[in-house]
């Protein structure tokens, strides 16, 4: 049962809910497990409202399309036209890949034919009536969307999973295809792009810059880092995570990073990370590492002594988003907010934006968040203390 299955109010249950349950399936038929299995219905029905789902080895790209479908808020889901593109859309397949199969072709162009949004700049012109117009317009319009997917997914990494992309396309064709889109996320910047420098001066230097809003939404996650919890204590050729002075301490040496372990939730859609951390050491800068899927695949925060920098590793590179000149994260704790909306990134520290950059990567719609440093430079060894860490969905 989705979640808003258990409101007093039915008629909040609606197409969402159907959403939910194909993520279950799916989840069911990819691990042999249900993603909120309990040891009893009262047990299972806890579960659906307050914890994140148990995906298993469910592989990406499918996992973290699974994880939006599985959301508790049935408007944080996506459609069922939504899914499909998603599922079409996913960095190793592309609609073309159906030929083979002409009846789940035909499903998919008759689901993303009834989906609202326009795919062409004519089917914004109220002049075409012609319903055979209209028809041959629709299948230019996925003719191009099918040879500008396969154009995309070029050189990508192919994962061989044909037979299973065929069949989530025919449970979702099944689910309708209607809905309203939403737009798509900003694109990520290609692997080329250094990002955008801005420069900000230090707090109480020159004009304020504005200051963000007050947090806001349900906790996800909390953890004062005073103490093994969420995250753990370790120590390994990388460096050391411990905990002593009510922080968390992360130490590098010469392998020039580390993070420490920590939860394994992913989060997904509109979400706040908030934290205070300390520079302990020259060239140490603490890193805030948000819908990571892998050491090589999600974003980063970085936060050094002169610059604040956006990144996303996207395999074998690292891609600036933007970087923003500053001095203002030096000299003590500083209390680090970052801001996911609508595929945007906000970040502040001490309640000063610093700036903002696209988070679109299409890959990267779930993740976990992990806290950490890199060395910035040359230096043989930093450390940086974080403390008191909150996330929330907004």
């Amino acid at each position: 049962m989705a979640p808003e299955r258990f409101e007093a109010h039915e008629p909040a249950v609606g197409p969402a809910a159907d959403i939910f349950a194909w993520g279950v399936l799916i989840t069911y038929a990819g691990t042999g497990s249900t993603p909120f299995a309990a040891d009893s219905p009262a047990a299972t029905a806890a579960r659906i409202l307050t914890q994140p789902p148990a995906l298993g080895r469910l592989p990406s790209p499918l996992r973290e399309i699974v994880a939006r479908t599985l959301a508790k808020d049935p408007s944080d889901r996506p459609t069922a036209a939504q899914l499909l593109d998603l599922l079409l859309d996913t960095g190793s397949h592309g609609a073309a890949e159906l030929t083979g199969h002409p009846d789940l072709r035909q499903a998919a162009e008759n689901a993303q034919a009834r989906d609202p949004r326009p795919r062409d700049p004519q089917a914004r012109n109220p002049q075409t009536r012609d319903p055979q117009a209209r028809d041959a317009q629709a299948r230019d319009a996925q003719a191009r969307d099918a040879q500008a997917r396969d154009a995309r997914v070029q050189g990508a990494r192919r994962v061989g999973r044909r037979r299973v992309l065929a069949t989530l396309v025919a449970a979702v064709a099944a689910l309708g295809g209607a809905g309203a889109w939403i737009a798509a996320d900003s694109p990520e910047r290609g692997p080329d792009a250094s990002g955008p420098v801005t420069s900000l001066k230090p707090a109480g230097s020159g004009k304020p810059a504005p200051t963000v809003r007050q947090a806001e939404g349900r906790v996800l996650i909390s953890d004062r880092l005073d103490r093994p919890g969420r995250w753990e204590a370790a120590e390994d050729e990388l460096g050391t995570c411990s905990f002593a002075g009510g922080r968390m301490v992360v130490t590098a040496g010469a392998g020039g990073a580390n993070s420490c372990p920590g939860p394994e939730d992913r989060v997904a859609g509109d979400q706040s990370v908030a934290v205070t951390a300390t520079l302990l050491e020259p060239r140490s800068c603490a890193w805030i590492g948000f819908r990571r899927l892998s050491d090589a695949l999600g974003y980063n925060l970085f936060l050094c002594p002169d610059r604040v920098t956006l990144s996303v590793d996207a395999g074998d590179t690292r891609n600036t988003v933007t970087t923003v000149r500053s001095a203002i994260f030096t000299g003590g704790d500083h209390r680090i907010e970052l801001r996911l909306e609508k595929g945007v990134a906000t970040f502040s520290v001490d309640g000063v934006r610093l700036g903002t950059g696209p988070v679109g990567d299409r890959r990267l719609l779930t993740g976990r968040i992990e806290l950490g440093l890199e060395i910035d430079g040359r230096g043989e060894r930093g450390s940086v203390a974080f403390r008191d860490v909150e996330i929330r969905k907004l």
